[in-house]
């Protein structure tokens, strides 16, 4: 879409969700900032913005029960293309597009987190061995 409008939608039902959220006394954090700066070279002469300087920013942290970690939480949206909706699927696997796009959150993660390590981190993309963005996210 032109003019950010992918973002734009993206950012207003995320804080519509937020409200939700909030009505439903969850205990939870929307645009969870900081998470991984601990993992990227911070050096001030790096002229990084300070939201690149997070790397990644999950949309939200859920608190789970007592003793448990929290969750994060990451809000997709998927359009009606071929990649999701391909015209050999009946009706009855309707929900196969989300099931499909949900699949791929987590590599999604894990690329973008090794990306980080590479440009912020100066990790060689041929080391075998993850870098710090990634190993902190389990890679």
């Amino acid at each position: 879409m032109a003019g950010d409008g992918w973002r734009k939608r993206h950012d207003v039902f995320k804080w519509g969700l937020s409200r939700w959220m909030s009505l439903a006394k969850m205990e939870y954090t929307c645009e969870v900032y900081g998470l991984f700066a601990a993992y990227i070279n911070q050096g001030t002469d790096t002229g990084m913005s300070a939201r690149k300087r997070q790397s990644i920013i999950p949309d939200f942290a859920i608190s789970s029960a007592a003793g448990r970690p929290r969750s994060l939480g990451e809000l997709k949206f998927i359009g009606y293309s071929k990649t999701f909706f391909p015209s050999d699927k009946k009706e009855s696997d309707r929900c196969f597009g989300v099931g499909k796009r949900a699949g791929t959150v987590n590599s999604d993660y894990l690329r973008n987190a090794r990306r980080a390590d590479i440009d912020y981190n100066g990790h060689d993309r041929n080391n075998p061995l993850d870098g710090p963005i990634t190993r902190s996210m389990g890679g």
